[in-house]
């Protein structure tokens, strides 16, 4: 589930530098670069260790900032489509990080 926000969030960067190509003085695309630089370099990789390792509550935290370039527009957003689906998916993947988080605490209550 990771490998899938990890691959939108590359397709989303490279259609935001395709926007800011054809836009070059809309500010409103100026923050979304950063923003899904950082799921793809940071919380991307922080979430994927965090599973390998049996962490599901570090995987969520790093699942769960997927959100804020939509934020940045005023109105209707070029990059909708794309923000929803990351997000869409990134919550999927804080889900099973939850779930998983909830069963482990379950099994060492049952021990």
């Amino acid at each position: 589930m990771v490998e899938i926000v990890q691959a939108k969030a590359t397709v989303t960067l490279f259609k935001v530098s395709e926007l800011r190509d054809k836009r070059p003085g809309d500010k409103s695309l100026s923050s979304c670069p950063e923003f899904y630089s950082r799921i793809s370099q940071a919380d991307i990789p922080k979430a994927s260790e965090a599973f390998n390792k049996g962490n599901p509550k570090v995987a969520e935290q790093g699942m769960n900032e997927a959100d804020s370039c939509e934020h940045g527009f005023s109105g209707s957003s070029p990059l909708t489509d794309y923000n929803k689906y990351v997000h869409g998916v990134a919550a999927v993947a804080a889900a099973i990080a939850r779930t998983l988080l909830s069963y482990s605490v379950n099994a060492i209550g049952n021990q």
